[in-house]
């Protein structure tokens, strides 16, 4: 009787569990990658790097907005201008 159950859980664990062997070494590797290869190597100077490629990416955002912005103020200034000023006369024309 004592067999008969050993046999089954051995039969069981070969054709049920054994068949997730090859996923939980892809998971396992997977995680030793991740974990040692990856998040270990990143130091100060990559998150650094990052940090400062992320800012100057947002600075840079800003800084187009900006012109466009500005390009629109500085046309419609000359537009008022050319409304405000009075026609010139020169030297020599009758007006």
């Amino acid at each position: 009787m004592t067999k008969n159950i050993s046999n089954s859980i051995a039969n069981g664990v070969r054709t049920q569990i054994g068949k997730c062997a090859y996923l939980s070494k892809a998971y396992n590797y997977s995680l030793h990658v991740v974990c040692d290869e990856i998040v270990y190597s990143m130091n100060a100077f990559w998150a650094a790097t990052f940090l400062f490629c992320l800012v100057n990416l947002v600075y840079i955002v800003v800084a187009a907005h900006a012109n466009i912005t500005q390009r629109r103020i500085d046309a419609f200034a000359e537009e008022e201008e050319e409304e405000v000023l009075p026609p010139t006369t020169t030297a020599g024309t009758i007006a």
